[in-house]
């Protein structure tokens, strides 16, 4: 016995062919039109060099922008915190580089740049006394920490505490010498600190 299919059948059948193949067509034509997006690591290093270079131009506040894009995408980025301190360093919002640096310090307790930036800070408002405070929690912490002994002896030499601040300096002279004599031996740079990015060279504005 032969079946037969009706012609509505018929009709219907391929009506639905067309409709899939034209779905089918309609979504390939989509997929090629579309670009892949960055994931969210990707972006936020994007970011951040871009913060970066105009940083090294002086755009500070642009590169705030870009550097809080890079925290938004990526938070555990702590470089990126650091580096929005300091541009909010360079812009005289000192109060957000405050922040900035304590938030980073609350991330990452044992990070040594937060402590000589945050110290710097402290220094810059006259907040002497804060300042010897930051300066000794961050050689607590690290007591190879150059930076630490340098604001440490800015700070209790404003502070009157001269002896003090011989010390500090004179430890942070040794940290130094010791660097230089390590370099000098290997042939190579030994780093025993990593230095605060950047701060020196804006120290005029």
């Amino acid at each position: 016995m032969r079946l037969t299919t009706s012609p509505i059948t018929q009709i219907h059948t391929l009506f639905m062919v067309l409709v899939l193949t034209a779905s089918a067509n309609a979504a390939v034509r989509t997929l090629q039109g579309q670009t892949p997006q960055p994931d969210a690591d990707t972006r936020a290093k994007a970011a951040y060099e871009q913060g970066r270079k105009l940083a090294d131009s002086q755009q500070f506040e642009a590169a705030i922008e870009n550097f809080r894009t890079a925290i938004r995408l990526k938070p555990d980025d702590m470089l990126a915190r650091e580096w929005l301190g300091l541009a909010y360093v360079f812009s005289r919002r000192y109060e957000e580089a405050i922040q900035t640096y304590n938030k980073l310090l609350e991330l990452k307790p044992d990070y040594a740049n937060a402590y000589g930036n945050l110290g710097y800070v402290y220094i810059l408002l006259g907040k002497y006394e804060k300042a010897v405070a930051v300066s000794k929690e961050g050689i607590a912490m690290n007591p190879a920490y150059g930076p630490a002994y340098e604001n440490l002896g800015v700070a209790t030499s404003e502070l009157g505490r001269n002896e003090d601040a011989v010390s500090a300096f004179n430890a942070a002279l040794k940290l130094n010498s010791n660097q230089t004599r390590n370099r000098d031996c290997a042939g190579s740079p030994v780093t025993l600190h990593q230095p605060r990015p950047g701060l020196h060279r804006y120290a005029a504005l």
